[in-house]
């Protein structure tokens, strides 16, 4: 396989390749259907899933979703050095410095002092998994939104929540997913960043759970 064909396939499959590996799970525990919630990069497979599979989705959560091309905040501080030509990778595949990823996870808060040195030290283990790093580059290398045309086809009740403070994937994206999906309802949560369901566990919990009582 060329370069050029191989960059192509691996342009094309790479969400698909998330959503049907999503599919097989959820095949594999018996589950029919289902409530997907995702947050960031899990909204994405999340709404992609509910496309391709408008038979298994009962119900839509996106918590600070990826979506759409051109509205993305700064990118964190790990992903800026991953995106370095050659060297950006490689430093963060075999290197990567504790600090490099605390400053990343602070990006995400709204508050950055919720970020205790616990959770950032969890954090880093799970990257520091054999092959956890490797994904992480493949996954910003190939990540692309050509497909967004696509959120408007999704019918299903969404609640989409998100935090005001999020500099990762700004509101502009949330009122965008509000716009594109039908029967969808926004809740935005002021001093929150983007990742409220660990930033406010509460108060998150609560807004699904009304969702679900309707």
């Amino acid at each position: 396989m060329t370069c050029e064909s191989s960059c192509v396939w691996r342009s094309i499959t790479a969400i698909e390749h998330y959503t049907r590996f999503f599919e097989k799970f959820l095949d594999q525990l018996g589950i029919k259907h289902a409530i997907l919630v995702g947050n960031s990069l899990g909204g994405r497979i999340g709404w992609e899933t509910a496309v391709a599979r408008p038979d298994l989705a009962d119900r839509l959560v996106l918590i600070d979703s990826r979506g759409y091309p051109g509205e993305a905040g700064p990118d964190p501080i790990a992903v800026k050095i991953a995106k370095v030509p050659v060297l950006g990778p490689l430093l963060i595949e075999h290197i990567t410095p504790r600090s490099v990823i605390e400053k990343s996870l602070g990006q995400a808060y709204g508050d950055p002092r919720k970020l205790t040195p616990d959770l950032a030290d969890r954090y880093y283990e799970l990257l520091l998994r054999s092959g956890n790093r490797r994904a992480v580059i493949l996954q910003i290398e190939q990540e692309s939104y050509t497909d967004s045309d696509r959120i408007r086809t999704i019918t299903i009740p969404t609640l989409i929540l998100w935090g005001e403070l999020d500099h990762v994937v700004p509101v502009p994206d949330a009122e965008r997913f509000r716009h594109d999906i039908t029967q969808s309802q926004l809740i935005v949560f002021k001093q929150l960043g983007h990742v409220p369901q660990e930033e406010d566990p509460a108060q998150t919990v609560k807004a699904l759970e009304d969702f679900l009582a309707r």
